[in-house]
């Protein structure tokens, strides 16, 4: 009896999933679910195993806002789940704020958002799509831009672009980053990975600013978030409470929360207005990040799987 494996996807507007080992005479079926919490998985397509090392099953335009996959085998489901977003790359020098919420095999930039996807120039970054990155100790950005050297495409930093070395950071879930399009025209890029599995997780907060992300791959909505448990909130003051920042891309423009705190409960409600405007719950996406401004202390932000 052979595990079935999830090898990884290739997400164009079709999805590919890769798997293996297979038995010989046995049935491997790919399966669809548009979300982790509700709904059925939905059978694609199947095949028979003749005992190949691997095997790759299709979901022909595939693609939506976002989805997930897996393989059911000889022993169950597989042992990995593999998931996508579509996110905005806005053209022109828009910015859109891409959360990370999806695992890959060494969760790195390249491996979660195929450079393929984007534009680059060999001689000039702002010339090119950038990735910017906070780095919450530090309170700096981390700018990367896509160099294209005609035959292939890597991520450099733009001081020293073009003949500073590629790099390729390592973007665990919970980050989020900002993506800059530069070229005329709005697009769509595809963040993929395998699902987050782990029965929480642990991201560190610092005083000051960090760019994050729910650490789990489904939708999600802020009050759900055990951020909540750990704000910092103010009954009178907007600027003495812990604030979140929700960038719109469309608006390019940013919708600002504060934790409201009147000593028995806590609610985030709208900067403008606070404290008598009313209390709301935005829905995070799967590829949503927004910004956390802790004020008065750091925490671990201890995150539960909620699928």
């Amino acid at each position: 009896v052979t595990e079935v494996i999830g090898a990884g996807a290739v997400v164009t507007n079709d999805v590919s999933v890769t798997f293996g080992p297979l038995v010989s005479g046995s049935n491997y079926v790919l399966q669809y679910r548009a979300s982790l919490t509700t709904g059925d998985w939905v059978t694609i397509t199947n095949r028979i195993g003749a005992g190949e090392a691997s095997a790759t099953l299709t979901h022909t335009n595939g693609v939506g806002d976002f989805g997930y996959y897996r393989v059911l085998g000889v022993t169950g489901p597989s042992a990995q789940m593999w998931g996508y977003a579509r996110v905005d790359r806005l053209g022109s020098g828009r910015l859109s704020v891409v959360g990370i919420s999806f695992l890959s095999s060494n969760q790195t930039l390249n491996s979660l958002m195929d450079p393929q996807q984007f534009t680059g120039d060999r001689l000039v970054a702002g010339s090119a799509d950038q990735i910017m990155m906070w780095n919450a100790y530090a309170q700096a950005y981390i700018n990367l831009a896509l160099y294209e050297n005609g035959t292939n495409k890597s991520w450099k930093p733009v001081k020293g672009f073009p003949t500073s070395t590629a790099t390729n950071p390592v973007l665990p879930a919970g980050s989020a980053v900002w993506i800059r399009g530069v070229a005329a025209g709005d697009r769509k890029v595809i963040a993929a990975g395998e699902v987050v599995q782990a029965r929480a997780a642990t991201n560190a907060i610092v005083r000051g600013l960090q760019l994050i992300a729910n650490p789990f791959s489904d939708m999600v909505g802020l009050n759900d978030l055990t951020l909540f448990d750990f704000a910092t909130g103010n009954k009178v003051s907007a600027g003495s409470a812990d604030q979140i920042m929700i960038w719109e891309a469309g608006s390019q423009a940013y919708v600002n929360l504060a934790c409201y705190d009147n000593g028995t409960s806590k609610s985030w409600k709208p900067v403008k207005g606070f404290p008598t405007s009313t209390a709301t719950n935005p829905v995070f996406k799967p590829g949503q990040g927004f910004w956390y401004r802790a004020v008065s202390n750091d925490f671990q932000w201890i995150e539960p799987k909620n699928y």
